[in-house]
């Protein structure tokens, strides 16, 4: 017992009541205003009632707070994960939101789709039109992937893939490894198969510098034959 603060600090052991060698369960209200857990506390199915406003990450919260029904899930959510219920058990997990920005979203009635006339060899932006650029604010997403739906095959090495510009479009990158003036080294393969067909890329991490608010992207097409014609329905990037 301190004399100066008043306070008692007492050992209580492992078993605060033992009657015939038996813990027992003690029915009296207990008030703690403070206390450090040495192990897990087991609530024994029981509710823990009037939880005050938390005021950092790693206080608890009430559920009501936060709009949930069911148990959330055990363990860590990633960067831009959310929590997403499933009715089939009544728990929370985690869930990361896939957003997508479409270059072309319809293609001509009949699914013969948009042809890029006499494709280059050369990477050039899809079909040769600055108006299919997008401006996406892509600070919180950190991987991409491109779709594309096509018709017709085009040339047997012909690809699409995506670049980004933060200068307005004067200078372009690869988003995955920030080379100039190359388009992303994963990219959607147009010469088979046969047509037609819906491809989507792995997913690729986007550099630093790609994941900014206000990044002017285009997609890009090389290994042409400036022969083939190659058509397409639709084609879009995905962030998460």
């Amino acid at each position: 017992m301190s004399a100066s603060t008043g306070s008692v600090t007492a050992n209580l052991g492992s078993n605060v009541v033992v009657t015939g060698g038996s813990a027992q369960t003690i029915t009296k209200e207990l008030t703690l205003n403070s206390a450090t857990l040495g192990g897990s506390l087991n609530a024994n199915n029981q509710r823990i009632t009037s939880l005050g406003t938390p005021t950092t990450s790693t206080d608890a919260d009430r559920a009501n707070r936060m709009g949930l029904i069911g148990a959330k899930v055990v363990g860590t959510c990633t960067n831009n994960s959310v929590l997403r219920y499933q009715s089939s058990n009544a728990t929370w997990i985690c869930h990361t939101p896939i957003s997508v920005y479409p270059f072309l979203s319809a293609g001509i009635a009949g699914g013969a789709g948009s042809a890029w006339t006499n494709m280059p060899a050369a990477t050039t932006e899809f079909f040769a039109l600055a108006s299919r650029r997008l401006t996406i604010d892509t600070t919180s997403f950190t991987e991409a992937r491109l779709n594309a739906g096509y018709g017709v095959v085009g040339a047997t090495n012909a690809v699409l893939g995506l670049q980004y510009s933060v200068d307005g479009g004067t200078t372009w990158k690869a988003p995955n490894n920030g080379t100039t003036n190359k388009m992303s080294s994963v990219t959607i393969t147009l010469g088979s198969p046969a047509a037609p067909q819906s491809k989507v890329t792995a997913w690729f991490t986007l550099t630093s510098e790609a994941k900014a608010a206000d990044v002017l992207w285009r997609i890009a097409g090389a290994n042409g034959d400036a022969a083939a014609d190659p058509t397409f329905t639709n084609v879009h990037v995905q962030f998460r």
